[in-house]
């Protein structure tokens, strides 16, 4: 609940009520609300809008539904009001549903928060999913929520002693490499194919400058292959080639 304890918002109004309306009325309203604060001269095109946190089946099921916000977005992008059609969401299990419940072509990327990062690779098989049906990923949530980037949060909650020590044999390898936690973390989130971009919360403009700069940082591709022999990623995953020497 909005302001209250264990809201990622703490600062919000307390009386204030999150409204989730996976409707075809709440999907318009969402565009109307959007297309409005950026107050431009019509026609206003959307890059795109996505049906965010369907997290649950009653959410999937109305987002789905013949009236739900999937239909509407689908119609909006026919009609030539935003580019495509996205999902948003951390479930992979509900995530998986929206993909395979929809025509190919429904969607053109999906969102994923917290299922790709150094601390977390749950969101393997999804991407190879994505990446059969054409649908791009935008890889969010990179840092952990904080805990890669020189906080102490993990999934917005303060992290637990495993994880801590989890990141610390991450930040020790990075080290070796002459790099930086930040910096392995960014890279990493990008190294599947299918990711097409990674969303980063950032608060100034400085904030912008050191993650454009840790951007282009080069990592050694051995970096991933220490890290999966130290038991920091899974085996069954892709890594990059190992140039010879």
């Amino acid at each position: 609940m909005c302001g209250h304890p264990g809201c990622i918002f703490p600062g919000t109004d307390p009386s204030l009520a999150e409204v989730a309306d996976f409707s075809a009325l709440g999907a318009a309203r969402a565009h109307a609300g959007s297309t409005g604060r950026l107050q431009l001269a019509a026609p206003v095109v959307l890059a795109g809008q996505r049906v965010h946190d369907p997290d649950t089946s009653g959410r999937c099921d109305a987002a789905l539904g013949r009236d739900g916000a999937v239909a509407e977005l689908v119609r909006l992008r026919t009609e030539g009001h935003i580019g495509e059609v996205s999902i948003g969401c951390w479930s992979l299990e509900h995530t998986r549903r929206m993909l395979r419940s929809c025509p190919a072509g429904t969607f053109g990327s999906v969102m994923l928060a917290g299922r790709w990062n150094l601390l977390d690779q749950s969101g393997y098989e999804l991407l190879l999913e994505c990446q059969q049906r054409g649908v791009r990923v935008h890889n969010a949530s990179i840092f952990a929520s904080g805990l890669l980037a020189g906080g102490t949060t993990y999934q917005n909650k303060e992290a637990p002693p495993e994880i801590l020590s989890r990141a610390q044999q991450w930040s020790a390898l990075a080290a070796e490499y002459g790099t930086t936690l930040a910096a392995v973390a960014l890279h990493f989130a990008l190294l599947p194919e299918v990711v097409e971009l990674v969303a980063i919360g950032m608060r100034s403009s400085a904030e912008v400058e050191q993650n454009v700069a840790l951007l282009e940082k080069c990592i050694d591709p051995r970096l991933w292959r220490d890290a999966q022999s130290q038991g920091l990623l899974p085996p069954n995953i892709a890594l990059p080639a190992v140039p010879r020497e």
